[in-house]
């Protein structure tokens, strides 16, 4: 029999991998101010990514989605933007191909 996660034992709820990940993500913010901030500058570049692609500059949206799966390769909302770019481009297997790998990786969040 495995052991509880931190999360499971704390709530006593057993999660599902999502939220599991979510729960991990919060202690690692709360506790860690390096990381903190590292994920803040990220989703600065998500922003002004996202910014840059409503305005039709797909270069720089591009740039910055592609910038945060640097640092995050299975950001799930860079891998979806960033199929919708290459949708965009006509580049429909690489679109799929992104957009399946953000469903894979987070299936429930809403850009995915």
């Amino acid at each position: 029999m495995s052991a509880a996660s931190p999360a499971t034992a704390l709530t006593g709820v057993a999660l599902g991998p999502a939220e599991e990940f979510r729960a991990r993500l919060a202690r690692l913010f709360d506790e860690n101010e390096s990381f903190r901030n590292q994920m803040t500058e990220i989703m600065d570049v998500l922003s002004a990514a996202v910014a840059a692609h409503k305005l039709g500059d797909l270069a720089e949206a591009e740039a910055g989605y592609r910038g945060v799966l640097a640092r995050l390769p299975d950001h799930p909302q860079a891998l979806h933007m960033l199929g919708a770019i290459e949708l965009q481009r006509g580049n429909v297997r690489c679109a799929i191909d992104l957009i399946r790998r953000s469903i894979k990786v987070h299936p429930g969040h809403p850009e995915a």
